[in-house]
């Protein structure tokens, strides 16, 4: 029975001296690492949030957005305010959801309005399509 005591003994021993080269006060927690930590996290995240957001607005000038199309095509027939008006109401009659289709679709002009805008609709009609009248030809 000694020799198993003795093996216990040695047994204990060993696990007492087990932690003898650790560092006294347990881990040490650094609060400037996890400071430095969170600010990396920080820039990252808003680095992505600028990325996203310069990506989104580039891809924006590009996309299918109806009220600029109508726009600029406005612009680029240099069309009065008038002119954009009675052409939006144009498109707001044939309930088109892309309201530049009046820029590229004839048939959409047929229809009714009063005398002097109709009149002006022909005008419109004649610069943006080009067609001459049945004199001219």
């Amino acid at each position: 029975m000694s020799g198993s005591l003795d093996s216990i003994l040695i047994f204990a021993q060993g696990y007492l001296e087990m932690g003898r080269n650790f560092r006294r006060g347990g881990a040490a927690f650094s609060f400037t690492k996890l400071v430095i930590l969170f600010a990396a996290l920080a820039l990252v995240g808003v680095a992505s949030w600028l990325l996203a957001t310069f990506y989104r607005m580039s891809v924006c000038e590009t996309c299918n957005h109806p009220g600029k199309l109508f726009r600029e095509l406005c612009r680029a027939h240099e069309l009065d305010r008038g002119s954009c008006r009675l052409l939006r109401q144009l498109a707001e009659q044939h309930n088109l959801e892309q309201p530049a289709l009046v820029f590229v679709d004839t048939s959409l002009w047929n229809v009714t309005f009063e005398e002097a805008e109709q009149d002006r609709i022909a005008q419109l009609k004649t610069m943006l399509f080009a067609e001459s009248s049945p004199a001219e030809s």
